[in-house]
């Protein structure tokens, strides 16, 4: 059975299409492959955002009651994560996307900070406390106008642009100014405040 569906991210990419119930089939690090029925998935006819023909589809991920992870959640124990290789990697590189078990992320060099939940479940809320240009740390200025408190930024790897707060950006843009040592240009679409001359369209 279907129905049509349309959702939207953070980013105002979109996704129109049918919604339909399959039985979902992930391999396994410690078994045979697992079967999941009655898995609700989309199939999107209609389509618009940062997307490209190298893309097979999108991984809803989020917090929200039909995402990947809260239709495995009892099978996961709420537990998954990943790796994303750069887009210009060559090879046979690949991305990993583990759940369950498999996904705790452990061992030297690995730091954690807490999800805070909040009333809208699609999107991860963290802390963000303050922001590092080499080693030049930029604390969130006046607490209360740039919301520093638990749950003040969210992370969300479909959405391609990083948004902080007007009081920050000053500093943080100046940082970084200081850091590239390269004749800046004006941006030809008048949007952005801080552009580089480049020899290529890209």
């Amino acid at each position: 059975s279907s129905c049509s569906y349309s959702v939207s991210y953070g980013d105002h990419s979109f996704s129109n299409g049918d919604l339909a119930v399959d039985t979902l089939t992930l391999g396994s690090t410690t078994s045979r492959p697992v079967p999941l029925p009655k898995t609700i998935i989309g199939c999107g006819h209609n389509n618009g955002g940062t997307f490209n023909a190298n893309g097979s589809g999108i991984v809803g991920l989020g917090g929200g009651a039909v995402s990947l992870v809260s239709q495995l959640d009892s099978s996961i124990d709420g537990k998954f994560s990943y790796c994303l290789i750069p887009l210009t990697s060559q090879g046979d590189t690949t991305s990993k996307l583990n759940f369950g078990s498999n996904a705790v992320v452990s061992g030297s060099g690995a730091v954690s900070t807490p999800l805070v939940p909040k009333d809208i479940d699609t999107f991860y809320y963290l802390t963000l406390e303050a922001i590092s240009v080499g080693r030049k740390r930029i604390d969130l200025i006046n607490p209360s106008e740039s919301g520093n408190s638990e749950g003040n930024i969210i992370i969300d790897s479909g959405t391609t642009l990083t948004m902080l707060p007007s009081n920050l950006y000053p500093k943080f843009e100046s940082a970084v100014k200081d850091k590239i040592n390269l004749p800046t240009t004006d941006d030809p679409n008048g949007s952005l405040s801080l552009c580089y001359k480049s020899s290529s369209d890209e």
